[in-house]
């Protein structure tokens, strides 16, 4: 999953747009900057994204490391950004490390992540989405248990290294858990897609984010692949990527399924600007793509725009 980053600038004032996102072969977490129509410093061909968070290097080495010293970054996958007028913290879930940690975003000349605060530990391994809403509720799936899970804004933003997490859905108590995947939120419902028997159960399926005991309806909305990866939403869209090279489009309210593009190599997660473009990364072609999401009818795009070169991107 891609995380959008909007610097800090005065009101009145566009502020520059960064991109972030996780490439797992490399350790890293990458940002970069987008161009605007008024930047025509940047290539139109795709930039040379800079690392953000080199998970190598930032490592703890040796005898006095403790027990909070940076761990650095095993298979960084998972990204969340939540952002608030003054402030912005990126969550990162490593799946070969079972963490998931948190970092505060700044920005000078280019964006800077602060230190590493571990959120919880002992996730799922099979653990690779997240999602946070406007309050700064953290989601996750966990594809091998079969579960969505949330950290509580209260907790995360009490920098506490003991959250807790909570189960919202199981496959236990519902069929339209799958080995659930990519996962999107819009302060109402969630949206995650299943990597498994998506045929039969729903590719992607739509649920209450905040379910009682009378409400829990969980609906699928797509049913037209057998996998889902990525996941996410532009006002009442939403974008997945299957299993194979096609990015898929399909209404909240369910619907029609539209192939968006056939085009890609291995599509992996996807943003909305809340403007008018999306972006995708995809892992086998090195790259991020953006593509125009303001459809008034779905239509099939012919042409994707590289905006970086990025080594194996994910999410």
């Amino acid at each position: 999953f891609l995380a959008l980053s909007r610097g800090f600038l005065a009101r009145g004032e566009r502020p520059p747009r960064f991109l972030i996102t996780s490439s797992p072969s490399t350790h890293n977490v990458y940002a970069v900057k987008l161009r605007s129509f008024h930047d025509l410093s940047l290539s139109l061909n795709g930039s040379v994204a800079d690392v953000l968070i080199d998970g190598v290097a930032t490592k703890c080495q040796g005898p006095d490391c403790q027990e909070d010293s940076d761990q650095g970054l095993r298979s960084p996958q998972g990204l969340a950004l939540h952002q608030s007028h003054s402030s912005a913290t990126l969550y990162v879930s490593d799946s070969e490390a079972a963490n998931i940690y948190a970092y505060d975003i700044s920005q000078e000349e280019t964006l800077r992540a602060g230190s590493q605060r571990v959120v919880i530990k002992g996730i799922s391994v099979g653990t690779k989405w997240l999602a946070v809403d406007s309050l700064g509720n953290l989601f996750y799936s966990s594809g091998q248990d079969g579960q969505v899970e949330t950290i509580s804004a209260e907790c995360l933003a009490g920098g506490d290294s003991g959250c807790e997490s909570v189960v919202v859905y199981a496959a236990t108590a519902s069929s339209k858990l799958s080995f659930p995947a990519g996962i999107a939120v819009d302060d109402f419902h969630l949206f995650w897609g299943n990597r498994e028997g998506g045929g039969d159960v729903g590719t992607v399926i739509k649920a209450l984010q905040r379910p009682t005991e009378e409400r829990r309806e969980v609906t699928a909305i797509a049913g037209n692949t057998g996998e889902a990866d990525g996941v996410c939403l532009a006002r009442s869209t939403v974008f997945f990527t299957g299993g194979a090279k096609s990015l898929f489009a399909v209404k909240t309210e369910g619907g029609s399924v539209v192939e968006v593009s056939k085009d890609l190599l291995r599509p992996r997660g996807c943003i909305y600007d809340r403007e008018n473009t999306l972006y995708v990364a995809d892992e086998e072609a090195n790259a991020i793509y953006s593509l125009p999401a303001n459809f008034r009818r779905f239509r099939a795009v012919r042409h994707l725009s590289k905006v970086a070169s990025v080594p194996n991107p994910f999410q």
